[in-house]
C-alpha cells in the first residue's frame, strides 16, 4: 500500500511539474622478405544500521545531533521539502496529496524524503555532490553542514554512490527523528535497495578501478552491475582483470612502464615507489606476460587487505601465458637479438604482450596462406599494426617458415642481408615473435617497431 501512495505522489509531481519547468621497403629472400616502414583518503562517518529488504546493513550516517528547533502542521514540512530540495514553492496539487498521505498515517517522514530527492525533476537537476549534501542537511536538519559532515559524505556521493545512502543515515539519526516528532510524523526508514548503496568501501573498490583503469568516473548502470556482481559472484581478482583487460583499457595499447604504474595506482591504490617500479618493469621488458605480472600485484598483502575491508573473495590466479611454447620462443627469439646488438653497442629491445599477441601471432597465422609482406586481403603488413590499434613511427617485420628451433631461424636471418638490418636496426625499440605450427610445419613471423613520445 505504501509503495501505491509513492507512486501516487510521484505521478502527482511530474504532473505539477509540466508548467514548471608505409613507408614500405620490400628486399627479395628466400626466407620471404625483411621489411620496415615510417609511420584520496577517505574521511570516516559513524555507522548507523539501516533495515533493507535483505537484512541489516551497516550504512554510515552523521550522529552530531543538535535537536531540531522547527515546529507545525505537516504542511510546514512538505513545504520545506519542495523549497529546500526542488528549490520552489509547492503546487496546489502536490502539497495537499503528500500532506493527506502523511496525516492518514500512509507515508513517512522518510517517504517524504525519498520522494523528493528521487523525484525525476531533482535527480535531473544536476546538482554537484557538495549540493546535494548541502540540500538534505536543510531539508533533514534544519541547518547548513558542518565541514566535517559536508566531507564525510560528499565522498560517498564522489565515488557513486546514491542520495538515499545520506537520507539512509540522517533518517537513523535522532535530530531527524526529533524533527518527525514535532510534526507529528511517524519517521519511518529508508530501504537500501543498489548494489552500490551497500558500503562505501565496495564502491570505491569498483570506483577506483574505473577511474585509474579506463580514465573515467563510472556510468551509474555499469557501476551497479559490477557491486552487484562482487556482492554475490564476482571475485577481486575477476574485477582486476575485468578492468585491465577490458577492450576499453586494453585498446589504450599502454607501454610497459605505463601498465605498471596503472597497477599501483589500481590494485595496490598507491603510487609507484621507484625500486618496485624498476623491477617489475625489467620483466615486462625481457621475460615476462602482463598476466604474470599482474598476478604479482593482486596475490600481495595490500591487494589481500584491500578485498578484506570490501567484503570481496580474492579469488583465484590468472592463466599466464608464459608457459606457451610461442610465447618461450619469442623470449629465447629476444635474447638472441640482444646478445647480437650488444656485441655491436646497439641499444637492446624490448617485449611488448600486445605487438606479440596483436601483430606477431597474427601475421604467423596470416603467412600460412600467404607467405609475403602482403596480407590475406592483399593489404600490406603493417596494416596488422594500425588494425591492432598501435600507433607507431617506424616499423619492420622479418617471415619465415620451415626452421625447427628459435636459434636456427635467428641464425637464417642473421645469415640474410634484409633480415638482419632488421634486427640490427638501431631504431627500433620494440620486439616480438610469433610462432606457429602447421601440418607439420613451423612458421615464424618478427615484428619491430618505435613509438615515439611514448611512456615506455
Amino acid at each position: 500500500m505504501k509503495r501505491m501512495f509513492i507512486c501516487f505522489i510521484a505521478l502527482i509531481l511530474c504532473l505539477s511539474l509540466a508548467g514548471v519547468s608505409a613507408l614500405a621497403e620490400e628486399e627479395g629472400c628466400g626466407l620471404g622478405e625483411a621489411v620496415s616502414a615510417h609511420w584520496d583518503e577517505q574521511a570516516a562517518a559513524p555507522q548507523v544500521s539501516v533495515r533493507t529488504e535483505s537484512g541489516d546493513v551497516a550504512v554510515s550516517g552523521v550522529q552530531d545531533v543538535m535537536g531540531a528547533s522547527n515546529s507545525g502542521s505537516a504542511s510546514d514540512l512538505v513545504t520545506r521539502m519542495y523549497r529546500q530540495i526542488l528549490g520552489r514553492d509547492p503546487d496546489a496539487a502536490g502539497l495537499k496529496a503528500w500532506v493527506d498521505a502523511l496525516k492518514a498515517g500512509q507515508l513517512t517522514a522518510a517517504d517524504l524524503v525519498l520522494g523528493f530527492v528521487d523525484s525525476p525533476e531533482y535527480t535531473k537537476s544536476g546538482r554537484s555532490s557538495t549540493q546535494i549534501v548541502t540540500d538534505l542537511y536543510k531539508a533533514m536538519l534544519g541547518r547548513e553542514p558542518d565541514e566535517a559532515g559536508l566531507k564525510a559524505w560528499q565522498k560517498y556521493l564522489d565515488v557513486g554512490m546514491t542520495p538515499r545512502v545520506l537520507c539512509a543515515g540522517f533518517v537513523a539519526s535522532p535530530e531527524f527523528s526529533a524533527l518527525a516528532k514535532q510534526y507529528g510524523i511517524l519517521t519511518g526508514d529508508v530501504e537500501i535497495n543498489a548494489a552500490r548503496d551497500v558500503s562505501y568501501e565496495l564502491t570505491y573498490f569498483v570506483y577506483r578501478l574505473y577511474k585509474n583503469c579506463l580514465g573515467r568516473t563510472p556510468d551509474a548502470a555499469g557501476l551497479e552491475d559490477w557491486c552487484d556482481e562482487l556482492l554475490y559472484d564476482a571475485t577481486g581478482v575477476d574485477a582486476a582483470y575485468g578492468f585491465i583487460f577490458s577492450s576499453e583499457c586494453y585498446n589504450q595499447h599502454k607501454g610497459n612502464g605505463e601498465y605498471v604504474a596503472m597497477l599501483y595506482d589500481t590494485i595496490l591504490g598507491r603510487k609507484v615507489d621507484e625500486a618496485g617500479y624498476e623491477a617489475w618493469k625489467f620483466v615486462l621488458d625481457y621475460s615476462s606476460t602482463r598476466e604474470k605480472v599482474l598476478n604479482g600485484f593482486l596475490f600481495s598483502p595490500e591487494f589481500q587487505a584491500q578485498c578484506a575491508v570490501a567484503g570481496i573473495y580474492l579469488g583465484d590466479k590468472l592463466y599466464e601465458p608464459d608457459n606457451e611454447i610461442s610465447w618461450r620462443n619469442n623470449v629465447t627469439l629476444l635474447q638472441l637479438v640482444n646478445t647480437a646488438r650488444a656485441e655491436r653497442g646497439l641499444p637492446l629491445l624490448k617485449l611488448r604482450e600486445d605487438l606479440w599477441s596483436d601483430v606477431a601471432m597474427v601475421r604467423t597465422s596470416e603467412i600460412i596462406t600467404r607467405f609475403e609482406h602482403i596480407r590475406p586481403d592483399g593489404r600490406s603488413c603493417f596494416t596488422a599494426w594500425t588494425d591492432a590499434g598501435i600507433n607507431y613511427d617506424y616499423a619492420g617485420e622479418n617471415i619465415a617458415y620451415g626452421y625447427a628451433s628459435a636459434l636456427s631461424v635467428f641464425n637464417a636471418w642473421m645469415n640474410s642481408e634484409g633480415h638482419r638490418a632488421n634486427i640490427l636496426d638501431p631504431d627500433f625499440n620494440d620486439f616480438a615473435t610469433g610462432y606457429e605450427r602447421y601440418k607439420n610445419t613451423t612458421y615464424w613471423a618478427q615484428a619491430f617497431m618505435t613509438v615515439k613520445n611514448l611512456k615506455k
